[in-house]
């Protein structure tokens, strides 16, 4: 939609700062977080480099297969760099 180019087009301003995040939404392929209130992004499970997470539908979380850490949601994420890429629909 126009309305999430142009929150793109704001943030790339802050490209490799660093923000923090709550959990907005939980997929079986990543995090949607929100950033500034606002600004939601994807963070793929690709990203989450620490352990295997396995996403569990019923709790909807991700849940670290060896370490057993849990990501869902409105939980708050140590500050991550954030990276600006428009798509249009």
């Amino acid at each position: 939609s126009a309305d999430k180019i142009c929150m793109c087009a704001y943030m790339q301003q802050f490209i490799g700062e660093e923000f923090d995040a709550v959990i907005s939404s939980v997929t079986d392929f990543g995090l949607f977080v929100e950033v500034c209130g606002c600004i939601e992004g994807l963070v793929p499970m690709a990203q989450l480099c620490d352990d295997y997470y396995e996403y569990d539908e019923e709790f909807m979380c991700l849940r670290g297969r060896s370490g057993g850490k849990i990501f869902s949601l409105g939980d708050s994420l140590a500050p991550h760099t954030f990276f600006a890429a428009a798509k249009a629909d």
